[in-house]
C-alpha cells in the first residue's frame, strides 16, 4: 500500500509521477490478481482502486493507475459504495453475489454507515428492500453494541431522520442504547 499511505496531516494526498506508474507496473507483474484485489484494511473496507477514486485532484498518472486497476477488474468495496451513496454500483455489486451484511473493521455494517449521511434515505429503502437483507442484519451491534436504529438516532443530522428511523422501525429495527441530545450514549432500559 506504499502507494497510498502519506505521512503526516496530508495522508492521501500523493503526487504521482511517471516513475510511480512504471513501479507499479513491476508490482503488479510480481504480485497475484487475488492481492490487488483486497481491501486496504479489513473486509468490508475499501479497496485500492476505491482510495485511488476518492483522491480529488487525480493527476495523468493516478488515472493511469486506475485504469489499469480497473484493467484488471479490481472489485470495488460494498460499504465505500453505500457510504458515498453509489446505488448504481450498490445494486450491481449486490447482483453480482456481495455480502448485504459486511461489517467494516469496527463491526458497522451497511445500515450503520448509513446514519452519518445527509441524504441517505434512498440508500435505506435500496438496502432494506433488498431481499437478502434479514431482521439480524437490521439489528445487528456494532463495537459499540448500537443496532442501526441507535445509530440513526445518536449520528444522523439530516431532514430525512424521522422518515428513516419510521422505515427502521417498519423493518422490525429496535433499540439497544439511548443517546442524549449531544448524541452520547445513554445506557438505559427504556427506549421509545
Amino acid at each position: 500500500m506504499w502507494l497510498v499511505d502519506g505521512k503526516g496531516p496530508r495522508k492521501r494526498e500523493l503526487s504521482f509521477t511517471k516513475s510511480t506508474v512504471t513501479t507499479f507496473k513491476l508490482l503488479l507483474n510480481r504480485m497475484k490478481v487475488k492481492d490487488v484485489h483486497q481491501s486496504y484494511t479489513a473486509p468490508g473496507e475499501p479497496t485500492l482502486l476505491d482510495i485511488l477514486d476518492d483522491i480529488k485532484w487525480k493527476n495523468c498518472y493516478c488515472k493511469q493507475i486506475i485504469a489499469i486497476l480497473e484493467k484488471l477488474c479490481t472489485p470495488r468495496s460494498f460499504l465505500c459504495a453505500v457510504y458515498t451513496g453509489d446505488t448504481e454500483l450498490v445494486v450491481q455489486l449486490l447482483n453480482n453475489g456481495d455480502d448485504i451484511g459486511t461489517n467494516s473493521y469496527i463491526g458497522e455494517n451497511a445500515l450503520h454507515l448509513l446514519a452519518w449521511g445527509e441524504e441517505s434515505l434512498r440508500m435505506y429503502k435500496l438496502l432494506l428492500n433488498h431481499p437478502a437483507m434479514t431482521k439480524e442484519i437490521i439489528n445487528e451491534l456494532d463495537r459499540e453494541e448500537k443496532t442501526p436504529l441507535d445509530a440513526v438516532y445518536c449520528w444522523n443530522q439530516s431532514v430525512e431522520k424521522d422518515d428513516i428511523i419510521a422505515l427502521l422501525k417498519k423493518k422490525g429495527g429496535i433499540r439497544n442504547v439511548m443517546c442524549d441530545e449531544d448524541n452520547h450514549d445513554k445506557r438505559s432500559d427504556v427506549f421509545d
